[in-house]
């Protein structure tokens, strides 16, 4: 996170994964991530519908903590 800070100058970092994938979600909260969205149906796999979670994380708050 703090190469793609200093090194490309990004601002935030954006990420997506299926609603499904707790300890995913669990560990991208824990290092700062905040969720910003759900896509309802987003991908369908074997005739069943996932919801995707979209979450962010700003890096300046991230180096910050």
């Amino acid at each position: 996170i703090k190469e793609s800070y200093y090194k490309n100058e990004k601002e935030k970092i954006i990420l997506s994964c299926f609603s499904t994938n707790h300890r995913a979600i669990h560990l991208y909260k824990k290092i700062g991530f905040k969720k910003i969205g759900l896509r309802k149906n987003q991908f369908k796999i074997n005739n069943t519908y996932y919801d995707e979670v979209l979450m962010e994380l700003f890096i300046d708050e991230y180096l910050e903590s």
